[in-house]
């Protein structure tokens, strides 16, 4: 919901920095609640994020039309214009990963073009979906890459990985 008024927590105005302790703010390092974040000890004041008027994401799960609602006891993906429809926050965290130098969410193809157990896999071994992107592209060479054969054919279609999948590659799918 797009709000432009003082932060409900700090009372921090559009444009401005939230009160230290504010649950809204979020870190500019990993995007994620700057009050628990292990990172967030080590931003400089002027690298902090202004309140801009919104929840912290909404914007994003708007831009990528991304919507749930609340049905017996459990967030459904929906449509944006179903009476009930509010921003997926869920799927945003999920499947989008931080962008520190942008300071939002995006949505790299490689989070796009692997599966959800190779996903899970992988963000277990990288410790953060946020840090997905960045542990595919930084740890993993295209001939080392552990992840099923489609998911694979996937991120090559992506031009995430460049040469053949060869069998040997795909052995672990069987």
């Amino acid at each position: 919901m797009i709000e432009n008024k003082p932060c409900s927590d700090c009372g921090a105005a559009v444009g401005t920095i939230h009160s230290f302790g504010c649950f809204r703010e979020r870190c500019p390092k990993c995007g994620l609640q700057a009050i628990g974040c292990d990172c967030f000890g080590s931003v400089k004041n002027s690298e902090r994020m202004p309140w801009t008027g919104q929840w912290p994401g909404d914007a994003e799960c708007r831009e990528f039309g991304w919507y749930a609602k609340f049905v017996d006891g459990q967030w459904v993906p929906c449509e944006k214009d179903d009476p009930c429809a509010t921003e997926d926050l869920n799927r945003l965290y999920a499947q989008a990963v931080w962008n520190p130098e942008a300071k939002r969410w995006v949505l790299p193809s490689a989070v796009t073009a692997i599966c959800d157990l190779c996903r899970k896999e992988i963000v277990a071994e990288a410790g953060t979906t946020s840090s997905l992107l960045g542990h595919l592209c930084n740890t993993y060479p295209p001939t080392t890459l552990i992840a099923c054969t489609e998911c694979l054919h996937g991120l090559q279609r992506n031009g995430l990985l460049l040469g053949n999948v060869s069998e040997e590659e795909t052995e672990t799918d069987e």
